[in-house]
């Protein structure tokens, strides 16, 4: 006989099941933790940050092809037209898009793991490995001098805030926490604000890319607390740039769309971080056997 049995937290990042069956780790199986530091290593050690839209390999944030509408360079990628339309409006609202990795390699597994089997414990992992790849990444081009120098690099904190994309009500319930709003509780740089309150609970898993803009264009609505009289937000926020964070670009219209609210109530800049990049038909194979 099978129970389903609710992974219910003595700690903030652990369970009970983590005292009584210690977890392997989900890349090479060496027990102890849910992400060794030989995993992470080769993680980090291999990062490369790709454009979401047509998922080319991109030396900072912005993709030179589709900010342009470029269709076709000699030896790069074809843009379809749809994609051409994408890029344009992504590279418009955000001024960098970070990732760490494409959906259906290893970065894939454990946000698939972490979502949709409430593993609760890779927050811990998931959030250094996005501070020490995208947001690095991030870290590097915020500093950058466009006399072609590097400015002193210090922290983000006081410079940028940190805003996850609200996740709807019932995945909460379901999970038992916000999976985007945990991973960023990890993450040291820079400080965490919900500007975004999720105004409709619709799910996208399995949803068309037509039906994803519609849901989309609905699904978010400015956090009352940080709103001044005329509808923009505060001096507080507006003194201070934004990091928008979301576990997984699939079509980009969820983080396009709650841009376009931040930058509508007077955010200037705004900048996109993600774990994993979709690639059209391909997911990842999770190892059920070490879950």
């Amino acid at each position: 006989m099978v129970f389903g049995v609710k992974n219910t937290t003595i700690l903030w990042d652990f369970s009970v099941f983590d005292v009584l069956c210690p977890e392997n780790c989900r890349g090479c199986g060496e027990k102890g933790e849910l992400v060794c530091g030989r995993c992470k290593k080769y993680i980090f050690e291999h990062y490369e940050n790709h454009c979401p839209v047509c998922k080319k390999k991109i030396s900072g944030g912005v993709c030179s092809e589709c900010k342009k509408g470029a269709k076709r360079r000699k030896g790069g990628v074809f843009l379809e037209e749809g994609d051409v339309e994408k890029g344009k409006e992504a590279y418009r609202v955000f001024k960098g898009i970070y990732s760490v990795g494409y959906r259906d390699e290893f970065i894939g597994e454990l946000v698939e793991e972490y979502k949709y089997y409430s593993v609760r414990g890779l927050a811990r992992g998931l959030g250094e490995i996005l501070e020490k790849t995208a947001i690095r990444e991030l870290k590097n081009d915020f500093f950058w001098d466009y006399k072609g120098k590097y400015k002193k690099q210090g922290s983000l904190k006081g410079r940028v805030l940190m805003v996850p994309l609200p996740t709807a009500r019932k995945h909460i319930r379901e999970r038992g926490f916000d999976h985007t709003e945990l991973i960023l509780k990890k993450v040291r740089e820079g400080e965490r604000k919900r500007l975004l309150v999720r105004a409709k609970d619709t799910t996208q898993v399995g949803a068309s890319e037509a039906v994803r803009l519609k849901q989309a264009k609905e699904a978010y609505n400015l956090n009352p607390k940080f709103l001044g009289e005329n509808g923009r937000f505060k001096e507080e926020v507006l003194k201070r740039s934004v990091v928008l964070f979301d576990d997984v670009w699939t079509t980009g219209a969820s983080m396009i769309e709650a841009a376009k609210n931040l930058r509508n109530a007077g955010v200037t800049e705004i900048y996109g971080v993600v774990l994993a990049v979709n690639r059209k038909g391909r997911k990842p194979i999770l190892r059920r056997g070490e879950v």
